[in-house]
């Protein structure tokens, strides 16, 4: 979940506050275009067990496409937050925006086919945007 990065901080540095509250956000936003994504391209298998995963019930629907696109979207804003605020630099602002479009693409193309392919290929996006976007945080205040 979104809350071990925002702990890591605390932990680290004794500070609660606006840092580790935008590694949350971004942590938090990012969870659910990714799990969503898995979810999609394993549906069949949780529907036969009697599990909705989806956030329609309807399943692979036009509902669902577009509730992923969504959060998707804010996937890209929410990780160039610690840029705004003065956490980190414009490298790893960079990143976030490369990052969040490598996710965008596919959620996009999932909204427009609801082909499970996408699913995939966002699924796989955000599987390198998290780890990629938290090293470059790290990197760029060194």
């Amino acid at each position: 979940g979104a809350v071990p990065p925002m702990l890591g901080w605390v932990a680290a540095t004794g500070e609660f506050g606006l840092g580790p509250g935008l590694l949350f956000a971004g942590q938090f936003m990012w969870q659910f275009p990714h799990f969503w994504a898995i979810a999609w391209v394993i549906d069949d298998d949780y529907r036969k067990a009697g599990f909705f995963l989806l956030p329609s019930r309807g399943g692979r629907d036009a509902s669902s496409a577009r509730l992923i696109l969504l959060y998707t979207l804010f996937v890209i804003p929410t990780g160039m937050l610690p840029w705004a605020f003065g956490f980190t630099g414009v490298v790893s602002m960079w990143v976030a925006v490369a990052a969040g479009l490598l996710m965008l693409v596919p959620a996009i193309r999932l909204m427009a086919t609801r082909d499970t392919a996408h699913a995939r290929r966002l699924m796989f996006a955000s599987f390198l945007y998290l780890p990629a976007v938290q090293v470059a945080y790290v990197l760029d205040k060194l």
